[in-house]
Parts: C-alpha cells; sequence; structure tokens
C-alpha cells in the first residue's frame, strides 16, 4: 500500500514494486521528480488500516450475519460491475 509514487509534473501514478518508473524516482511520462503523497505515507497506511480493523471489519461481520451483504467483483470489466451492482439494487 506505500510503494504509490505521483509524479509532481503531470500527475501520473507509479508503483515501486507493480509499476516501476525506468529511472528510480522520476517520471516516465515528463521526467519530473516522483513523491510519496501523504496519504501513502506509512504512518498513514497503518492509521487506515487501524481503523478499518477496528470500524469497518465489525460492520461487515455484523450485516453478513444478517445475511444482507451483497459483493460485488471490482476486478472485472466495468461493464459487468454495473450490471451486478444494478442486478443486486433490482431484487
Amino acid at each position: 500500500m506505500g510503494g504509490r509514487r505521483a509524479c509532481v509534473g503531470c500527475g501520473a501514478t507509479y508503483h515501486i514494486v507493480y509499476s516501476p518508473t525506468k529511472v528510480e524516482g522520476k517520471c516516465d511520462t515528463c521526467g519530473a521528480d516522483l513523491i510519496i503523497r501523504d496519504d501513502d505515507k506509512p504512518e498513514t497506511v497503518k492509521n487506515r488500516l487501524s481503523v478499518y480493523h477496528e470500524q469497518t471489519q465489525p460492520l461487515i461481520d455484523y450485516y453478513t450475519k444478517k445475511g444482507i451483504i451483497k459483493e460485488v467483483d471490482g476486478t472485472v470489466d466495468m461493464n459487468d460491475v454495473f450490471k451486478a451492482i444494478t442486478d443486486i439494487l433490482g431484487e
């Protein structure tokens, strides 16, 4: 989660492991410097994970036990995601 880097020039984003730049610290598109955004800094990521585990996961567990959680695979084609959501809302 903390591996994202953003270009200060054109806004392009990279990841140090999954989508690295050709030259470390430099944007492949415009050559400007890359930065770690405040929301990608380790302390922010740790805080977000803590909030998730303390506040969000209990809600997911509660509604799952009630049988009212619906899941949609957001990794598929956008049209398939839309159809899955509209199918759920139509129930």
